[in-house]
């Protein structure tokens, strides 16, 4: 990928990561990433707890849109993540959440 080390758009910057990583845990949408490894988490100490619920990223998505959070893709204030519909969102915290219940 040519833009990793030097941008397109003039800023002088790249889009490689730079700084070392003992783990590399890549994610299409970083929200999901971590949603997945507090998933994980809970599978590994029994504690449900770690798993977000799907009403609460419901209820996320719903507050950041009417607060003007600007998505990562869109640029612009709308209920969902990287350009991705805040349903899909939820759909995958559910998947998530019945994959703890379930032991696995």
């Amino acid at each position: 990928m040519p833009e990793a080390r030097r941008c397109t758009c003039g800023c002088g910057g790249g889009i490689a990561a730079v700084t070392p990583a003992d783990h590399l845990y890549p994610a299409a949408v970083s929200n999901w990433g971590a949603y997945g490894l507090c998933a994980g988490l809970a599978l590994a100490t029994g504690d449900r707890s770690l798993v977000l619920q799907p009403e609460e990223e419901e209820r996320l998505l719903r507050v950041a849109a009417v607060r003007g959070c600007r998505d990562g893709l869109l640029r612009a204030a709308a209920f969902g993540v990287d350009g991705i519909s805040g349903s899909i969102s939820i759909r995958i915290v559910r998947v998530l959440q019945k994959f703890v219940a379930e032991g696995g």
